[in-house]
């Protein structure tokens, strides 16, 4: 039997998109049996870090095995405290926060929706005033878009009619046209926060997220 090495595994799909686990202890963590929707992509970087440094009184696991309501919160709520918990990292370690504002200076702005001459500390001014609110209508897409094997869609319908009576501003997203970056190619308007962030997390040598792993110990591992 293979042991593992405790630290943060790196996978990059075929696809183009990547996933992050843990290993603790030689114990495999993987976000999405957490607390991150299976399948989705955005924070599972910052959520294996946290798994890996125990640090997680302010999540809510989810034992997933079908949608409902109650799931949907707790995704919702991951995902906020998750963003929440990197504004932190970013306005506490000098370090990551300067790689973190060159990366961001280097970005197409065009791509990723950012407004002209928004500077760095902009982009975190924002960042501070996003809601949870907002958080629901990107987990609420991965809702009403999912299918499981057993094919009951007439379940998966009845708990997005439960989530949307619930949530009735769910119908449609009024997006915010003072901040600075705007949805791109049907992007929720967190989503196109999100999106810049995992985007600048990534695995290269001297990323933000390279950083943060090195002031923690923790060793990059490609699976």
């Amino acid at each position: 039997m293979i042991q593992l090495q405790d630290g943060i595994y790196y996978s990059p799909n075929k696809d183009g998109t990547t996933h992050f686990c843990s290993v603790l202890n030689k114990k495999w963590k993987d976000p999405y049996d957490y607390f991150q929707f299976p399948s989705s992509h955005g924070f599972c970087q910052l959520f294996a870090y946290f798994l890996n440094i125990n640090d997680l009184k302010d999540f809510q696991k989810v034992n997933f095995s079908k949608i409902s309501l109650n799931n949907f919160e707790k995704y919702c709520h991951n995902t906020f405290k998750c963003l929440e918990k990197f504004i932190d990292i970013l306005e506490t370690d000098k370090d990551i926060s300067e790689q973190f504002e060159t990366e961001f200076k280097q970005l197409d702005k065009e791509k990723y929706g950012i407004c002209e001459k928004t500077t760095y500390q902009m982009f975190l001014c924002d960042l501070k005033s996003l809601t949870e609110k907002m958080v629901k209508y990107y987990i609420f897409e991965f809702y009403q878009d999912y299918k499981d094997f057993k094919k009951n869609e007439e379940y998966n319908e009845k708990v997005v009619r439960e989530i949307q009576e619930k949530y009735p501003y769910l119908k449609k997203e009024m997006l915010n046209k003072e901040l600075r970056v705007q949805p791109t190619e049907g992007e929720t308007h967190f989503e196109s926060y999100q999106a810049i962030i995992a985007y600048i997390l990534n695995a290269e040598v001297d990323s933000p997220y390279s950083i943060l792993l090195d002031k923690n110990k923790l060793k990059l591992i490609v699976k």
